[in-house]
């Protein structure tokens, strides 16, 4: 049973998800944000951190943070927005807005799987796979579209 916490990160998520126009690829997006389960049955076995508890790590310059999937992901999610919309203006770039706000949305939502909140802070799980192959192994599965899954697959690094 979902606390009041998860349902309103869910309603965010899925609130940013409704701009995608591409009605298939939101309903992917909606669909993945309500089961963002392990599709693979040999992956069925890793346990799935609470949406609400979604903590992830990361550094730079020698620096260590946290940070929480939803607010890492709506903020990026709202740089991808204003960015593709200066990138148009000044520079006649198009830029497929439906695929770059569902890849925003969705590039972290594994790390449910790769990291853990503990007394102690946020740990990782030890999962061998990082959070990004799992999705993009379960977006694919799952049918999302070749260019959302390039992002996300690229979003760590040159991919």
């Amino acid at each position: 049973m979902q606390n009041r916490r998860e349902v309103g990160i869910m309603k965010q998520l899925i609130d940013l998800a409704q701009q995608i126009k591409d009605e298939k690829l939101k309903k992917l997006v909606v669909d993945f944000l309500k089961d963002p389960k392990l599709s693979h049955k040999d992956y069925r076995k890793y346990p799935m951190e609470k949406l609400e508890n979604g903590r992830t790590l990361f550094g730079g310059a020698g620096v260590t943070a946290e940070r929480d999937i939803l607010t890492h992901s709506t903020t990026l999610a709202d740089l991808c927005v204003k960015t593709s919309e200066i990138l148009k203006e000044k520079y006649g770039i198009p830029i497929n807005i439906d695929n770059l706000l569902a890849a925003a949305i969705l590039h972290d939502i594994m790390h449910l799987f790769e990291y853990k909140r503990t007394k102690g802070g946020t740990e990782h799980t030890g999962l061998t796979l990082d959070h990004t192959t799992l999705a993009v192994a379960e977006l694919y599965h799952r049918g999302f579209p070749e260019e959302v899954i390039h992002i996300i697959a690229a979003h760590a690094g040159e991919a």
